[in-house]
C-alpha cells in the first residue's frame, strides 16, 4: 500500500487505490462480518432449496458424479453455480444481500453508484476465490472480491 492511499471511515471523504468517493462511510469490519454470517445462512437455505427442486435431474443426470471424490468436486461446482446465482442476483437487482439489507449497507462501485450486472458477476465470481475471508483480517478490512471487482460496501 502506498503512502498516499488513505482510509477513512468518516463521512468526509474516502480515498482507494484509484478508488475516491465524497462523503460516503465504508460498512465495518463487524457490518461485514454480520453481512457474511446472515448471508450464508441464507446461501445454506437456498441451496438446499435448489438442490430439493433439482435433486431428480441432478441423480438422473450425473448419478456416477454425486459420490465419492468426483462427488466431492461436483458439490463444489454446484455451490459455485448456486453461489454466483445467489449472490449476482440479489446485488445485482437492489445492490445488497439479506445481510446488506439488515445492517443497512450496500455496494457501490469505484464512482460511487450501483455497479453494473458484470461487475456484480465478477465480484460474485471472485467470492470463490480460496481464502477470500481471509483477506479481510489485514488493513483496510476489504476483501479481494471488493478489490478485484473496484467495488465497496458502504453505509447507506
Amino acid at each position: 500500500m502506498n503512502n498516499d492511499t488513505q482510509f477513512k471511515s468518516n463521512r468526509d471523504e474516502v480515498r482507494f487505490e484509484e478508488f475516491e468517493v465524497d462523503d460516503i462511510e465504508l460498512a465495518s469490519k463487524t457490518d461485514r462480518f454480520i453481512n457474511n454470517f446472515i448471508d450464508v445462512i441464507c446461501f445454506f437455505i437456498f441451496s438446499f432449496l435448489m438442490d430439493f427442486l433439482i435433486l431428480e435431474i441432478l441423480e438422473k443426470l450425473f448419478n456416477n458424479l454425486m459420490f465419492g471424490f468426483y462427488g466431492v468436486i461436483f458439490n463444489y461446482v454446484l455451490g459455485v453455480i448456486y453461489g454466483t446465482i445467489f449472490f449476482t442476483f440479489l446485488e445485482g437487482t437492489t445492490g445488497s444481500t439479506i445481510g446488506k439489507y439488515i445492517t443497512k449497507t450496500k455496494v457501490i462501485d469505484e464512482d460511487g453508484n450501483k455497479p453494473s450486472y458484470e461487475t456484480i458477476l465478477i465480484r460474485s465470481l471472485c467470492r470463490h476465490i480460496p481464502f477470500d475471508a481471509f483477506s479481510f483480517l489485514g488493513r483496510p478490512g476489504y476483501g479481494w472480491h471488493d478489490k478485484l471487482s473496484k467495488t465497496r460496501v458502504v453505509k447507506v
